[in-house]
């Protein structure tokens, strides 16, 4: 550590033991005196700010230290390693310093300081990123106006300056802040400003107790994800996923993480706690991944979403009113992928609050066909839709939340088993037998098992053949339903006793479809399949039928003798080392 000797205003180098030593916090001016300034072959008594230094380091002399640390002339700058080390341990250079000397050279030293309108509330020195920490860090600090006489220490005026800066008079008052939440802590940075982009960053390292390199010229946004992901190493605070933007933003950008991408942010998050019980057990840390943050969180659909993408994600960060009355907060996610644990945030520029098993939406955030639904729900309470949170999972659910969505992959296609052997409880089986197929279908012997067979549509062999641009099946392209394949299923039920009971056929016709709109008006992240049984006589037929009109409703049943239906359900599988639909029949019989 570099110090000032306060009587010869030399620097000299300490290793290990540091004395006593005063500080100082500023903001820069005209003519700072650096280090490069004080070495032989300088002037530094011809520039503008010697007469602060000189000033600063007679006052520690006369208070008793023999050593003061001055940022402009303590730091080597031109050397990146020195200026890495010395940022990271500002904040405990801060801490460990017997007094903080604070001078305002905006303020005159007769200043009525309670005034809303007095110099000491406009001091530039408030509204700067570095001197957050030289406020806080410090065990005293004293305040000193342009001609460096007294106007009051940290805790003669803390009142004044947690009505200016947001900062609680206990921590001013010296009370320990790491049990303030994340969130109410980047509020206290939220309005200030650094000279250099990254330095709004790399100035609140201490405040969240994080050591990172420095990498001047990666922009604020990068250097602040990446404050937030080493703090995140360290601590569950979800605090930190409760931001807001504006909304003219939103408009721009309709896709966000979970970490925000600068302190202002943080704006409206002072009151923001970590709450007194659990909104979950959580058994999986927070990471960071190439996928994006994995985090686990308790995911409630939102009530009446066609699309089924929308989740209501209740975080572990709560606000207590004047009654101390504890409401939790949530954010607004949607899924990415009809196959994957992918999700992005959408509508920032809003918090939810849940309270007593519902949570509260602003109708103004929804779209237009949404609010006439909720109106016609009765979930609609003046400008508010409070709907009724599930009881989701208390162990959570671990997923990817990426700030900007990839470029939608394609499941390889669509494939069936049609399982020669769909057992009806107690009575018997059902054959079910693939007797036509039409083009792209295909019948593949199984990898695993050659005797058995299954059924696939690739789609690259659908578009070609129906004639579609593989880019009308992308996302943002699609509109409504595309038909890709048609084949007969003929089904034959045998009795326990081996005696055949009935046949009968229907054609099965598979696609891909374009979700629904949500209820916020976002993208959709990802089209789905879909599958109909019909009737009829001609498969070609039938395929012309979905192909030309996407008013063609499928049926998801096909009734079957003896009060039996048929149905399927889409899931996930593998063939060929490519992700595909994997379709499944079954058999119910409903009461009757």
């Amino acid at each position: 550590m570099r110090l000032l000797h306060t009587r010869t205003l030399q620097l000299e180098n300490f290793l290990g033991t540091v004395p006593p030593y005063a500080i100082l916090s500023h903001t820069w001016e005209k003519e700072e005196v650096t280090l490069e300034d004080m070495k032989p072959g300088g002037r530094p008594k011809e520039m503008q700010g010697y007469h602060k230094l000189k000033r600063s380091a007679r006052l520690a002399r006369h208070e008793g230290y023999e050593y003061i640390w001055i940022d402009t002339c303590c730091i080597d700058k031109s050397s990146s390693a020195e200026l890495s080390e010395a940022i990271n341990s500002m904040f405990q250079w801060y801490k460990e310093s017997a007094i903080c000397y604070a001078y305002l050279a905006d303020v005159a030293d007769i200043n009525d300081i309670d005034s809303q309108e007095s110099c000491f509330r406009k001091s530039r020195w408030f509204t700067r990123g570095w001197t957050l920490q030289e406020m806080i860090a410090p065990k005293e600090v004293v305040f000193l106006g342009n001609s460096w006489s007294r106007l009051g220490t940290r805790l003669s005026l803390a009142n004044t300056i947690e009505s200016v800066t947001k900062v609680p008079e206990t921590i001013l008052m010296g009370k320990r802040f790491d049990g303030t939440s994340a969130a109410a802590r980047m509020s206290w940075a939220s309005e200030r400003i650094t000279t250099r982009p990254e330095d709004m960053a790399y100035c609140l390292l201490g405040l969240f107790d994080v050591n990172m390199p420095l990498l001047y010229g990666e922009g604020q946004e990068k250097a602040f994800m990446r404050l937030q992901q080493e703090f995140l190493k360290a601590s569950d605070d979800e605090t930190l996923f409760a931001w807001r933007v504006d909304s003219e933003e939103v408009a721009a950008k309709p896709c966000w993480g979970l970490l925000a991408a600068s302190p202002r942010y943080f704006k409206r998050a002072n009151e923001l706690q970590e709450p007194r019980s659990k909104t979950r057990i959580v058994n999986h840390p927070t990471e960071v991944t190439n996928r994006g943050l994995r985090v686990e969180l308790s995911l409630d659909p939102m009530p009446g979403d066609a699309s089924g993408s929308i989740f209501l994600a209740v975080l572990q960060c709560a606000y207590y009113d004047n009654n101390y009355r504890e409401s939790f907060i949530a954010i607004v996610l949607q899924r990415l992928s009809s196959f994957e644990q992918q999700y992005t945030r959408i509508v920032p520029d809003i918090i939810l609050h849940a309270d007593v098993g519902f949570i509260e939406l602003p109708i103004n955030s929804l779209s237009p066909v949404s609010r006439e639904w909720y109106q016609r729900s009765g979930l609609l309470y003046g400008d508010t839709v409070r709907v009724r949170a599930s009881h989701a999972d208390p162990q959570g659910q671990l997923i990817f939340v990426r700030p900007v969505p990839r470029v939608a992959e394609l499941a390889a296609g669509i494939y069936f088993y049609p399982e020669t052997q769909l057992r009806v409880a107690v009575e018997g089986t059902i054959l079910v037998t693939v007797s036509w197929l039409q083009e792209p279908w295909e019948k593949w012997g199984d990898p695993g098992n050659m005797a058995s067979f299954y059924y696939m549509v690739y789609f690259h062999h659908a578009l070609a053949h129906l004639g579609i641009l593989p880019l009308e099946l992308a996302v943002k392209n699609l509109q409504g339903r595309k038909a890709l394949g048609c084949l007969k299923l003929s089904l034959t039920k045998t009795n326990k006793d081996g005696v055949r009971a009935w046949e009968t056929s229907t054609y099965l016709v598979v696609g891909m479809e374009a979700i629904p709109p949500n209820p916020f008006g976002t993208p959709a992240g990802y089209t789905r399949p879909w599958y109909s049984f019909a009737n009829g006589v001609d498969g070609n037929a039938i395929m012309k039928r979905f192909t030309d009109s996407d008013s063609c409703e499928p049926t998801p049943l096909f009734a079957l003798p003896d009060w039996l239906l048929l149905e399927a359900e889409f899931g996930v599988g593998k063939r060929f080392s490519r992700v595909c639909h994997r379709l499944d029949l079954f058999i119910t019989k409903p009461c009757v």
